[in-house]
């Protein structure tokens, strides 16, 4: 991959994935307030998560964006939440009915670890190709793009997958019945995914990972 397939893609999934994927998880569910809920978790985390990191705690960066929000790209929520809502909806189709918590959580493993390959693959070749810049420790050391990515990007995707395929068994038990557990979903999607991160970088960096690395962040 290089440059020109990431400037590409980004519209690309705007304007084509995405609202393929809302169709064919309205196709699914028959029911659009089930298909917005559906989606709109990996939207909104996509929105919520990335502009706080490229316009708060400058963690990553967009290089050269034509739509932008500060350092953030209008559409991101859109791109990241087709792709995912695409997965998501892969391992809805193969595991069609809900059959308990063993089941949910084995789903949620498979779909999480899915979710972390090609997301870190995706992150690996935009930083190879400067899409996007990543402020980390690994990248302050000037260590390959291989390892800037893997520092973050595996954790953060695996657990933001495991939580949103719970979420799509949950959909599957109930509905839209209990908007309370829905909105805990919904928060955990935001929190947990960085927090482990955040645990885990500073168990290998004593820092918290989420600022722009500095070398007084070890002092």
């Amino acid at each position: 991959m290089n440059r020109k397939f990431y400037n590409i893609y980004q519209y690309f999934a705007f304007l084509i994935i995405f609202p393929l994927t809302v169709f064919l998880w309205y196709r699914e569910l028959k029911n659009i307030e089930l298909t917005l809920t559906v989606i709109g978790l990996p939207v909104l985390t996509a929105y919520i998560i990335p502009y706080i990191g490229t316009n708060c705690t400058k963690f990553w960066q967009f290089d050269k964006l034509r739509f932008k929000f500060g350092n953030f790209r209008i559409y991101h929520g859109f791109v990241f939440g087709s792709a995912t809502g695409l997965f998501g909806l892969m391992f809805y189709k193969i595991s069609p009915e809900y059959t308990g918590i063993t089941n949910s959580i084995m789903y949620g493993l498979i779909c999480g670890a899915f979710l972390a390959f090609w997301n870190t693959l995706y992150d690996i070749y935009a930083v190879k190709c400067k899409f996007i810049k990543i402020n980390n420790k690994a990248a302050y050391d000037g260590k390959s793009e291989y390892e800037i990515v893997m520092d973050y990007a595996p954790v953060y995707f695996y657990v933001l997958g495991f939580i949103y395929t719970l979420f799509l068994k949950f959909i599957q038990f109930s509905g839209c019945k209990f908007p309370v557990i829905i909105c805990i979903f919904y928060i955990s999607a935001h929190i947990l995914p960085v927090f482990i991160y955040m645990c885990m970088n500073y168990a290998k960096y004593k820092t918290w990972g989420i600022l722009a690395y500095k070398p007084e962040d070890e002092k």
